[in-house]
């Protein structure tokens, strides 16, 4: 598993390192700004023009690459980001991308989730694999080199909402100086695969991770990550007490 984690990481810190993607920063981040000034409510706007009012289902909405209105900078940066992420994400363990300035806001997402538009730092938000994963990113900038700083692991776990919230946040430095964050959502299927290895096919033992907080993640059936049964989160507390192994019955 750590080996894993550990490629997982490098993966996001390569993207992370793509030009392109590191300049969009200061285009969204201004384009941010231009719409603060013109409408007064930029979260608004970005939610209702690449949620509410996108053509495309949920799970889809990264189709919406440019909308017909309203027009300006973000949604020109917007256009260049966005097929510039799907080229960088392709064929990668990653589901989603965000960016984040250093105050928490989320600039851009690719696939529109919820957390687009929002500010990581708020209490609705900081407690959420992204919001943890962010806030150990910007904790992370005190040990920034010229062209980088170490990435932030939100931990496996699964959101209030039910869905998989499993985040890796690089810290975007140049010369020294952090210009944002970016954040990467791990695809379920292949934390599932990790935990799935090793049981037979049709069995009904399940594996379950345990992380330092508590928290437990398992393998649903449809191949999707999910919450551990409660059985599953005793394991902590054995395996503290009896290391270097300990087990326990799940419900089945």
């Amino acid at each position: 598993l750590h080996d894993q984690l550990v490629q997982l990481e490098n993966q996001a810190n390569s993207i992370a390192r793509i030009e392109a993607l590191q300049m969009s920063i200061t285009s969204l981040k201004s384009g941010w700004k231009t719409i603060e000034k013109t409408s007064g409510d930029v979260r608004a706007e970005l939610k209702k023009v690449f949620i509410t009012d996108n053509p495309n289902p949920a799970g889809e909405r990264e189709k919406l690459v440019k909308p017909d209105a309203p027009s300006g900078f973000y949604y020109s940066n917007h256009e260049k980001t966005q097929g510039e992420v799907a080229r960088d994400l392709q064929n990668t363990p990653f589901s989603d991308l965000l960016i984040a300035d250093l105050d928490g806001f989320v600039l851009y997402s690719y696939k529109k989730n919820d957390d687009f538009a929002e500010n990581l730092k708020s209490d609705a938000w900081k407690s959420t694999g992204a919001g943890l994963a962010f806030a150990k990113a910007i904790e992370n900038t005190a040990k920034a080199t010229d062209d980088g700083a170490p990435a932030g692991f939100s931990g496996l776990r699964v959101d209030a909402n039910g869905a998989s919230a499993i985040f890796y946040a690089v810290p975007v430095v140049k010369l020294g100086q952090p210009k944002g964050v970016m954040l990467f959502r791990v695809r379920d299927d292949v934390v599932a695969s990790i935990l799935s290895k090793g049981i037979v096919a049709g069995s009904t033992a399940q594996a379950a991770i345990v992380s330092e907080d508590g928290s437990a993640v398992t393998a649903h059936r449809a191949g999707r990550v999910a919450e551990a049964a409660s059985g599953a989160l005793t394991l902590l507390e054995d395996a503290v007490a009896k290391p270097p192994m300990s087990g326990t019955d799940f419900d089945r």
